[in-house]
């Protein structure tokens, strides 16, 4: 799993520079743009619908989220009842 992840640290720096540099590059141009009221609702229903689709989604997975965090922190319970 270390091998894994040493694997990604260069895709991820090497995205964050990709990003840095095209948002660099946008501030530069003026944009000119109307927004409707209907923008302002269209954006709080998709946060609303994010907050739904994660609390569904942490309770149909929260048996395995459990038991990924048991396997850090259950030594730990078990050196405190000895």
């Amino acid at each position: 799993m270390i091998r894994k992840t040493r694997m990604l640290i260069p895709v991820i720096f090497a995205l964050a520079i990709a990003l840095g540099v095209d948002v660099a590059e946008a501030r530069d141009h003026v944009v000119q743009a109307y927004l409707d009221p209907g923008t302002g609702s269209l954006i709080i229903q998709v946060l609303l619908a994010s907050l739904v689709g994660m609390g569904f989604a942490m309770k149909m997975f929260w048996a395995h989220i459990a038991a990924f965090f048991s396997k850090f922190f259950a030594g730990k319970q078990s050196d405190d009842k000895q």
